[in-house]
């Protein structure tokens, strides 16, 4: 179910972002964590995937978009420059509290 939510976040069509809603913090870090594991951002995304992987972004609570905002820095350039121009708002909001 995990690797399948995974997917879901990332979809070239549509990122099934819904599919977290109910999540608490605890079950996005674990996705969070599953996605580093799995390396499922260590290969370049499509603009589709990464608008995708920004909407469930900016969906998270501070403590898990730092882990997923850490694991994109640290898996693919393109990525973390993606994922920052298209939640650079959102970024300066958790950071400055």
């Amino acid at each position: 179910m995990m690797a399948e939510l995974i997917e879901d976040v990332k979809l070239d069509d549509d990122g099934k972002i819904e599919k977290t809603e109910d999540f608490g913090i605890n079950d996005h870090c674990a996705l969070i964590e599953k996605i580093e594991v799995e390396e499922a951002v260590k290969t370049d995304l499509s603009a589709a995937q990464l608008d995708n992987l920004t909407a469930y972004f900016v969906s998270l609570p501070s403590e898990p978009a730092m882990k997923l905002w850490s694991v994109v820095g640290a898996s693919s350039e393109k990525n973390a420059i993606g994922l920052h121009t298209r939640s650079g708002d959102f970024l300066v909001r958790i950071l400055a509290g």
